[in-house]
This record gives structure tokens, sequence and C-alpha cells, in this order.
């Protein structure tokens, strides 16, 4: 589509949409009989009759032509301009490919940043909001871990898991994408104003909702399908058993996508969503390479390269030293972190992300008081 004809339908695109009871559905189904949006948008009632059923029609009707849903969505367009956005249409060359096969794919998605993520091979990384320690550890790495092999991390940007996995994949000047379940526009949740902003500018954050959309429990579980959608594969980190983290899961695997989950304690109600996954046939996660392992076929050759490549000015070879190390020293019995970066003359934050791979690996076990232990 040339430049003008593409404004005026992804004008009809958010017309389209902005019309109760539509949807993605029975848009797309308008689309696909009269061969546009904007096409859609002029078609007699007869052809929405034939599309929709007339039942349904004669109950929109006094919605159907009205010329407010093209100035809202002239007016939509204009504020996502302003911000530096682009709206990605249903039939755009651009759309994600693999977004487009799941039921009900967006009409249309509100952008801000770079849209050729969109074309990469992505891993979404989610979990519970109250994560523990380990959780958050876990999100981290396997996020830059993944991110540093050239994929690209998808995530919801709540609290907990997802931020976690976001900032891993930016601390390697790794690729990540933001899905919102509000407006692209609206910073949820607050204290992620700033994990949001570097999103959008070395990433890219993408929104279903109208421009200024608050946080709705509604919006989420849209939010969710997006998120799984855009992905070859969801890793749960950390979730109850109820999460919202499951219900990705669960669109996840009816959109044929896989599904990962890391192991966690028997006893934390936090690991129960995750032990559930497992006991169900969810792939088990102990670092990334288990993960590439499965989706080898998917991924460009250098992600399935063994060493992780990090952003200029990112080292972890003091990591994988300490590795040896650290098993070394807890030879002697338990001990906690601090102790344990004295013994191997390293920084805690250096232990702790060593301690991390060995716990994902299996060698060490995370005791009570954040103290460790070989694995017996």
């Amino acid at each position: 589509m040339t430049d003008s004809v593409s404004k005026l339908e992804h004008e009809a695109l958010l017309a389209l949409g902005h019309l109760p009871q539509i949807g993605p559905t029975r848009g797309r189904r308008l689309i696909h009989l009269c061969g546009s949006a904007q096409q859609a948008l002029a078609a007699p009632t007869a052809v929405w009759e034939e599309a929709l059923g007339q039942a349904f029609v004669q109950r929109l009707q006094r919605h159907v032509h009205q010329p407010n849903s093209i100035r809202w969505s002239q007016e939509e367009l204009r504020r996502l301009a302003d911000l530096g956005g682009e709206l990605i249409g249903w039939g755009d060359a651009d759309y994600p490919s693999w977004l487009a096969q799941i039921d009900a794919p967006p009409l249309a998605l509100y952008a801000l940043g770079n849209r050729q993520l969109l074309q990469s091979p992505a891993v979404a990384i989610v979990g519970s909001r109250r994560c523990s320690s380990y959780g958050r550890r876990a999100s981290v790495q396997l996020a830059e871990d993944l991110a540093g092999r050239g994929i690209t991390i998808v995530s919801g940007l709540a609290r907990g898991i997802d931020g976690a996995a976001h900032e891993g994949a930016l601390r390697v000047g790794g690729a990540t994408i933001g899905v919102l379940g509000c407006g692209v526009d609206v910073t949820y949740p607050r204290e992620h104003r700033g994990l949001q902003q570097q999103v959008q500018r070395d990433g890219l954050l993408l929104a279903e909702a109208p421009m200024g959309t608050p946080p709705e429990g509604r919006g989420f579980p849209k939010r969710n399908r997006i998120v799984s959608g855009l992905a070859l594969a969801v890793i749960v980190v950390e979730a109850p058993q109820r999460s919202g983290a499951l219900m990705t899961a669960r669109l996840a695997r009816e959109q044929g996508r896989d599904v990962f989950a890391v192991p966690g304690e028997i006893t934390n109600p936090r690991c129960a969503g995750c032990l559930a996954l497992l006991r169900d046939g969810a792939g088990l996660v102990r670092t990334a390479q288990d993960v590439i392992d499965e989706l080898e076929v998917h991924l460009p050759q250098a992600a399935s390269a063994e060493a992780v490549q990090l952003s200029p000015g990112g080292d972890d070879s003091g990591v994988a030293a300490s590795g040896a190390t650290l098993l070394d020293a807890l030879t002697s019995g338990e001990h906690g972190v601090e102790s344990l970066a004295r013994q191997v003359g390293q920084s805690i934050d250096v232990v702790q992300q060593a301690l991390l791979r060995l716990e994902l690996s299996g060698h060490v076990v995370r005791l009570p008081g954040q103290r460790y232990a070989r694995a017996s």
C-alpha cells in the first residue's frame, strides 16, 4: 500500500474495530468479504448482514456508518504520531506472521519503537507479579542468555517476572517487546516508568487498546494472547496456582506454541503453577539452552552457539570462573552469599549470578535464609 492508501486503511481499521461488539473476528470477516476495511465501512447493509447476520446488524445499525468513528480514528493516529509511534494494521506487510496465525489476532497494534523486531524470533517470559528473589534472578538470567543469542524477549511489562525479563534483555543490549494491557501512552505500573521508556527507546512497545485506555482487568487477557501469539514459546518462571501467567501458557498451547516452566520448591505456593505445568507436560527449563534445543529449527544459527554474546561493556567471565570455585567452597557445607563472595574474591552480584546458574543446572540448592549448599 502507498502511504496515502495505508493511512486511509489504518483509519478504517481503527474505526471498524471501535464499533460496538465488532472485535477482531467480526472485523476480519468483513474485511475478507469486502476486500479492505475501507470497503467494509462503505459496504451496504446487505453485505454486513451476509457477513454478520441480520439480527446482529440490526442491533448495530445506528453505529455502522457514523462519521464520528472516522474522526475518532483520525485523532487516534494523530496522537500516536505525536509520540513518534505508528499503527501496524491487519494486512500490512510487516504485520507479525506468528501473531496472524492465532484466533482473533488484533486488527491493529499501536507501536512505539523498533517495529522490525516483530520479524525476529521471539520467546515470551512471564510469571508472578509477587515473585521471589529466586524467580527474579531466574527471569533475568534466562532473558540475558536468550537475548544475548539474538532472540527477542516478549513480556507484559508487569511487576515481578515480566519486568525482570525486560531488564535482563536490555542489560545485554538485546531486543525486547513489551505488550501493554492499557493504552500505549499509559505507564503501568507507575514504578516501571523508566523501564517502559527504555523498552520504547531500545526495543518496542505494543498495545491493542486505544490511546489513553487505563489498565483494567479485561485488558490483560487480551494482552496475554498477544504476548503468546508473538512468541515461538512461552517460559513461565514462577507462578502460583491462580496466575495470569498460567492463562498465557494456556493460550500458548491453544495457539500451538511450546510451553516451558522453571522448576521450584514443592512447598512454595509461588511455584505451584510451574509445577502443575511440568506435571502436565511443559518442558523443564534449567538454562536457556534447554529452550534453544527445542526451538533450534526456528532460530538463527547464532542462537545455537554455546557462548552468550554480551553487550559492549558487559562481561560474565567472572561469573563463569566463579562456578567451579563456588562448588569447591560449598564442599565444606552451606554458606551465605556474602561469605561465598569473600571466599572466591568476587562481587556479590557476580556470585549471585553464578549461584543462579548453578542452581538452574542442578549443582546447587538454595536453602532458607538465602544460604546455599551443593546438591546431593
